[in-house]
């Protein structure tokens, strides 16, 4: 009997693990999707942090953030199955915590302001990150999301 309980805690220790890798793997799966999207589109140059903050500069200088693509990044996570991106957020940030932290308390003041001029977003975003923060899945996914967010057509 000892034996059999083992063995079922051990399978649903292992299920548990399956299902966080394979949530994990279906984000990335669209996230990545979603950025090579932008690259075929030109949006973006390629997946490196540099071609991030040229793009934030880019919509900061044009003072505009509509950019024509045929993807919904947003639709896509929320009819992808066992995604969870709060979760997979938090886990990022356990990596960037004092960066992460600066970057949601900046974000979190003048939302209102900021829903009315993504403007304001892209040169949030500027201020608090760098290049190389882009190489981390927490600032690639936030952009993302604010990106497709910003480029919904009423």
């Amino acid at each position: 009997m000892k034996k059999l309980l083992l063995i079922i805690f051990g399978v649903c220790i292992i299920s548990a693990c399956y299902k966080k890798n394979n949530s994990k793997n279906a984000l990335e799966k669209v996230l990545f999707s979603f950025e090579n999207h932008l690259i075929k589109q030109h949006i973006l140059e390629d997946n490196k942090g540099i071609s991030y903050i040229q793009l934030l500069q880019e919509i900061v200088k044009k003072n505009d953030v509509n950019y024509q693509y045929n993807y919904s990044f947003i639709d896509t996570l929320e009819n992808t199955k066992n995604i969870d991106i709060e979760n997979y957020l938090k886990r990022q940030k356990t990596f960037i915590f004092d960066k992460a932290t600066a970057y949601e308390k900046l974000m979190s003041s003048n939302t209102e302001e900021m829903d009315l001029h993504p403007v304001l977003v892209a040169e949030k975003f500027l201020s608090t990150t760098k290049a190389t923060d882009f190489e981390n899945l927490y600032f690639k996914l936030q952009f993302l999301l604010f990106f497709d967010l910003a480029n919904i057509n009423p």
